[in-house]
C-alpha cells in the first residue's frame, strides 16, 4: 500500500468540488497560466519566492506565452518551441532547486490539448501533474491553486 503525497489531500478537495473530466482542456490550461501569473510571478516579484532575476524574466516571458496561446494569438508550433526553449532552461538550473521548480511549473503551462494528451489521460492526470509540481516548489502552492480555481468558479457561478 503507498502513501497518498502530500498535495493529494488538495486534489482530493478540488476534485470534490469540480467534475475534472467536464472541464475543457482550454480552460484547465487557462487556469494553470493564470495561476502561474497571478501567484507565482506575483510571489516573486515580491521576494516571496526567491529565483534569479534571469529565471524570473525567462519565466514570465513565457507564462506570456501560454497566454498568448490561450487567447488564440500564438501558433501551435511557437507553443512548442517556447516549450522546449523551457525544458532546455530547465535542464540548465542543476542545483538551483527554487528555481528549477518554478519552470517546471511554468513548463506544465506551455503544453498544448495534443501534446499533453488529455483526451488519452484525462484531466484528472493534468491535475495531478500539476499539483505534484507544485509541491515540489512549496506544498502551500497546493492550497492556493485549490483557492484559486474554486475562486474562478465562483465568478463564472
Amino acid at each position: 500500500m503507498t502513501d497518498e503525497p502530500e498535495w493529494g489531500k488538495y486534489f482530493d478537495v478540488l476534485s470534490d468540488s469540480l467534475d475534472f473530466e467536464k472541464l475543457s482542456f482550454d480552460y484547465i490550461f487557462h487556469l494553470l497560466a493564470e495561476f502561474a501569473r497571478c501567484v507565482l510571478l506575483k510571489d516573486i516579484e515580491s521576494g516571496k519566492l526567491e529565483v534569479r532575476d534571469d529565471v524570473r524574466l525567462s519565466g514570465k516571458n513565457l507564462i506570456e506565452k501560454a497566454v498568448l496561446f490561450d487567447g488564440g494569438r500564438l501558433s501551435q508550433e511557437d507553443l512548442a518551441q517556447n516549450r522546449i526553449e523551457a525544458w532546455k532552461l530547465y535542464d540548465s538550473l542543476k542545483g538551483e532547486k527554487t528555481s528549477r521548480d518554478f519552470i517546471r511549473i511554468v513548463v506544465c503551462t506551455l503544453y498544448d490539448e495534443d501534446a499533453s494528451e488529455l483526451k488519452k489521460y484525462g484531466a484528472d492526470d493534468i491535475f495531478e501533474v500539476f499539483f505534484s509540481v507544485l509541491s515540489d516548489l512549496d506544498l502551500k502552492y497546493c492550497a492556493e491553486f485549490c483557492d484559486f480555481v474554486k475562486n474562478k468558479e465562483n465568478q463564472v457561478r
